[in-house]
C-alpha cells in the first residue's frame, strides 16, 4: 500500500511536457487543425480538447487564448493563410484575366474539399464578419483571400464593376464548394472546364478597352450561359433522378 502511495506521489510530481517560450500557442493551433480534420466538425474544437491533445493542463492554454473563440479565431486565421496560398499556387505565373480567375476559383474549391471542417469554421457563423473587430489578426488574414480574386481581373481594383465581378466569382466558388462538401454534387461531376466556364463568362476589365471587346464578351457570356444550363440540367437530374419534383399548384 505504501509502495503504491509513493508511486502515486512520484507520478503527481512528474512534470508535464515542457514547451519553450512561444511553442505552446503554435502547438495548440496545430492541435486545433488536427482535431478539425479528424472530427469534421468545428464544434469538436475547444481549449480542453486542444490541451489534452498537446498534453498540458487545461489551464495552460489561457496563457495564449482568453477563451474558446480566441482559439477558433487563431485556427481560422491559419486557415485563411493556407487558403490564400492554395489559390495563388493554382494560378502561379498566370497573368490577370479570365484564365487566372478560373485557376484561382479551382484552387478555392480544391482547398474547401481538402479541408471541409476548417472551411466551415472560416466562413461559418461562429466567426462572423461583423465580429472580427475583436480579432484583428483574423480580419487581416481573411482580407487577401478576396484581394487575390479582385486583382486577378486586371484593370482598376477600386472600380465598382471590378469589385462586383470579383464578388460574383467569390459567390460562385463559395456556393460550389458548399454543394460539393455537402454531397449535393459529386466531385467527379464538376471538372476544371466547368469552373473555368462559369467564372470566365465575362471579358477581363482590362480587355474592355480593346476593339471588339464587347462582341468577344457577348460570345463568352453566351458560351458560359450554355455551360451553366448544361450543369443545371446535370444537377437537376442528380437531385431528382426520377424526374419527380413537387410543383406549386394554384387553387
Amino acid at each position: 500500500m505504501a509502495k503504491s502511495s509513493r508511486g502515486a506521489e512520484k507520478s503527481a510530481r512528474r512534470p508535464r511536457r515542457a514547451y519553450h517560450h512561444g511553442d505552446l500557442k503554435e502547438a495548440l493551433i496545430a492541435a486545433g487543425l488536427g482535431l478539425l480534420a479528424e472530427s469534421g466538425n468545428p464544434a469538436a474544437l475547444g481549449l480542453r480538447e486542444a490541451s489534452r491533445r498537446v498534453g498540458v493542463s487545461q489551464a495552460a492554454p489561457y496563457a495564449h487564448f482568453r477563451d474558446k473563440r480566441a482559439l477558433l479565431a487563431a485556427v481560422a486565421e491559419r486557415g485563411f493563410r493556407m487558403f490564400a496560398d492554395s489559390m495563388l499556387r493554382s494560378a502561379d505565373a498566370l497573368a490577370p484575366g479570365e484564365e487566372r480567375l478560373a485557376a484561382l476559383a479551382q484552387g478555392y474549391v480544391a482547398f474547401a474539399l481538402k479541408n471541409p471542417a476548417l472551411y466551415r469554421l472560416m466562413f461559418g457563423p461562429d466567426l462572423a464578419i461583423r465580429e472580427t473587430e475583436t480579432e484583428p489578426a483574423l480580419a487581416e488574414a481573411a482580407g487577401p483571400s478576396f484581394r487575390v480574386l479582385l486583382e486577378s481581373l486586371g484593370g482598376d481594383p477600386h472600380a465598382p464593376e471590378t469589385a462586383a465581378a470579383a464578388l460574383a466569382a467569390w459567390s460562385f466558388a463559395h456556393g460550389l464548394a458548399l454543394l460539393l462538401i455537402d454531397g449535393r454534387i459529386r466531385p467527379d461531376e464538376v471538372g476544371a472546364e466547368d469552373v473555368a466556364g462559369a467564372v470566365g463568362c465575362r471579358a477581363p476589365a482590362a480587355d474592355r478597352r480593346k476593339p471588339g471587346a464587347w462582341e468577344l464578351a457577348a460570345r463568352r457570356t453566351e458560351k458560359g450561359l450554355r455551360r451553366r444550363v448544361q450543369r443545371l440540367d446535370s444537377i437537376r437530374s442528380h437531385l431528382f433522378p426520377n424526374g419527380s419534383r413537387k410543383t406549386a399548384t394554384t387553387p
